[in-house]
Formats: C-alpha cells, structure tokens, sequence
C-alpha cells in the first residue's frame, strides 16, 4: 500500500473513531467491554495500550468465544486528541461505524 494511501486510511480510521466517541457507541476498559461483548453489543475492540499478560488472556479468550475482532492501534497523537490518553482498551458497539473501521482495517490485508 503506498504511502499516501495509508495515510488517508489512516485519516479515516480516526474519523470513524472520533464519531464513535461522540455518538456514544463506545465503551473504555476491560469490564465495561466484558459486560457489553457478553451482551453481544460489540463489534470490535481496540487495544490501544500495552495490556497485561492477565487481561490480555481474559480478554483473548472473551473475545474468540463471542468472534469479536480485536485489532492493535496505538497512534498517540489520534488518542491524546480524543482524550484517550489513559485508556487501554476500547470497544466499539455494534452498528455502521463497526462495520466501516472492519471494511478499513480489511483493506491492509
């Protein structure tokens, strides 16, 4: 993929990100996710931060069971923006922003 157009990949993944985080259909950290997967809300989970070993099992686990992807982001300029500094996981509930950041996170394969 060339430079450019990972770049604008890039621009549309935070802009998805930035309308799940104001349309609230988003939810911060291990329990909070654990509690909407095991209502099948979510439709993908965001590492954003090292997690530990612990909670990366359970989480892994988790989320095989209910088939939620779980995809690694950590740009930090994109989380410090957002007010996202702090927070390690993220999930994103069911619904098109899900699906839109599913079909970009696709196209890098």
């Amino acid at each position: 993929m060339s430079e450019k157009a990972e770049l604008n990949r890039s621009h549309k993944i935070e802009a998805l990100l930035g309308f799940a985080l104001k349309s609230n259909s988003i939810c911060k950290g291990m329990d909070s996710i654990a509690k909407e997967v095991a209502r099948n809300n979510i439709g993908l989970v965001f590492e954003l931060q090292k997690v530990s070993e612990n909670t990366h099992t359970k989480l892994d686990r988790l989320l095989s069971r209910y088939r939620v992807p779980l995809v690694k982001y950590s740009d930090q300029t994109f989380l410090e923006k957002c007010g996202l500094k702090r927070c390690k996981l993220l999930g994103v509930k069911h619904g098109a922003l899900s699906d839109g950041l599913l079909q970009l996170l696709k196209q890098e394969c």
